[in-house]
């Protein structure tokens, strides 16, 4: 594991982070670029992987011929700490080092610009990459992801406290228009 310096990150990172990462003015949060189209809800999910989830990024990331991936903490604020990392894929100690403070969003994203993965505060993630990453992805992953977006909207619906302006745009973002219409009428949110 490598500790990357802010300019560090700006040298030689930031531009595969904008090749995957967009900022949503909007909703002032970061979503996917439009050319990383394949797009998975892991749900729940807590601010970092566990073993097994690891275990499939790994395969699944060398299968395309990667070997390390970026860790970054994506929260918008100033500090001092290291906020980058540069980490082996075949070192899961390393990753789980790094301690996130279970309270701070943050990105993984391949060197190569070919995946990358977004923690939110929210108990849920976003991956995202080319159709074949994917693919691989889900053969390798422990749990199935066909009921998560399912999952998600029920729980999210019995939270009436949560403000659901975002919600259609989110799922337009994750799934495309079409199914994020089916799931909105299904869970009868319109």
């Amino acid at each position: 594991m490598y500790s990357i310096t802010d300019e560090e990150f700006k040298h030689k990172y930031q531009t595969v982070f904008q090749s995957i990462f967009s900022l949503n003015a909007e909703f002032n949060d970061f979503w996917f670029q439009n050319s990383l189209s394949h797009r998975l809800l892991i749900y729940p999910q807590m601010f970092s992987l566990n073993n097994s989830q690891f275990s499939a990024l790994a395969k699944a990331a060398s299968l395309h011929g990667e070997t390390e991936f970026v860790l970054s903490i994506s929260e918008l604020f100033e500090s001092k700490k290291t906020k980058h990392w540069l980490i082996s894929l075949d070192d899961f100690h390393a990753y789980h080092s790094v301690k996130l403070n279970k309270m701070l969003e943050n990105v993984i994203f391949s060197i190569s610009g070919n995946w990358g993965i977004r923690f939110t505060q929210d108990m849920f993630a976003i991956v995202a990459g080319s159709e074949p990453f994917l693919s691989n992805l889900v053969q390798q992953w422990p749990e199935d992801f066909r009921n998560n977006i399912p999952n998600f909207l029920t729980d999210l619906k019995e939270d009436s406290s949560v403000n659901r302006v975002w919600l259609k745009a989110f799922l337009e973002h994750v799934c495309g228009k079409t199914q994020a219409q089916q799931f909105l009428l299904e869970f009868e949110f319109i």
